[in-house]
């Protein structure tokens, strides 16, 4: 067992370290008039209103307890919002954090004419998909009018374009805060599991975060060239790099045998 752990951890902070040299998710070409425009550190209106899965409506305040990942799809999408989700989902299941207590994720349509009946059997489609479950409240899917979802739509920067009966827009996970903040985006249709696990941790509030958010946020940085979590050099360099990584393995694994036994 203790091999087993030690060795997962190596294979996963390996993984991270090769994310210098290897690109792990594809930015999507944007159609003319449906770019994203980034809008680091502003926040999103938590006084609007939408319609739950299951019919009820809610205040999306209410939602935000905890880091969150926001999809902006519509569930009759024949495009790359299929795509998106599935991506979405297939990165969630190599997470090492807990849904509905680390983090959860809300996706709401930006067709106003789509129903909560439809959102639910969207919800039910994906998570299904999770071999061991995935808590009902961990995920969300939201309906609403054109004036809520263009309030939310517009303070993240997205922008799409109707045509006929389907839009034109791009595809993009955005992180936000427990509070609002909008702390991160993803763009294209491929996440890494280590890269998301790293902007949630970094919207959560200092209070919340243990040990090992602390030494992850020290030791790799968010690289805007490269749209990807990288190893901070300049803090390895001075803080003697390598000793610093085979504490984070080290203690991470005692961790993990600790909960095993």
């Amino acid at each position: 067992m203790k091999k087993t752990i030690f060795k997962s951890w190596w294979l996963y902070l390996l993984a991270a370290w090769v994310s210098i040299a290897v690109p792990l998710f594809a930015q999507e070409t944007a159609f003319p008039g449906t770019e994203v425009v980034e809008r680091l550190g502003e926040r999103v209106p938590l006084e609007v209103r939408y319609v739950n899965d299951n019919g009820d409506s809610v205040q999306l305040g209410a939602l935000l307890d905890k880091p969150t990942i926001l999809l902006l799809v519509y569930y009759n999408c024949p495009g790359i919002c299929v795509p998106l989700l599935n991506g979405m989902v297939t990165a969630i299941q190599g997470l090492d954090m807990q849904p509905g207590i680390d983090y959860k994720a809300i996706s709401l349509s930006f067709n106003e004419l789509e129903t909560a009946e439809l959102a639910r059997q969207k919800k039910a489609n994906y998570l299904k998909q999770f071999p061991n479950g995935f808590p009902d409240e961990a995920w969300h899917w939201l309906t609403g009018d054109n004036r809520s979802i263009k309030k939310l739509t517009r303070s993240v920067g997205f922008n799409y374009i109707a045509a006929g009966k389907d839009f034109y827009h791009s595809a993009v996970a955005i992180v936000l805060s427990a509070d609002g903040t909008i702390t991160r985006y993803f763009h294209g249709v491929y996440f890494s599991p280590f890269d998301l696990k790293m902007a949630l941790m970094e919207a959560q509030s200092p209070a919340q975060r243990g040990w090992e958010a602390h030494l992850l946020n020290f030791t790799f940085r968010f690289d805007e060239g490269e749209r990807r979590y990288m190893l901070n050099s300049a803090r390895m360099a001075l803080s003697g790099g390598g000793i610093l990584l085979l504490g984070i393995v080290a203690g991470i694994a005692r961790r993990r045998m600790r909960q095993n036994n």
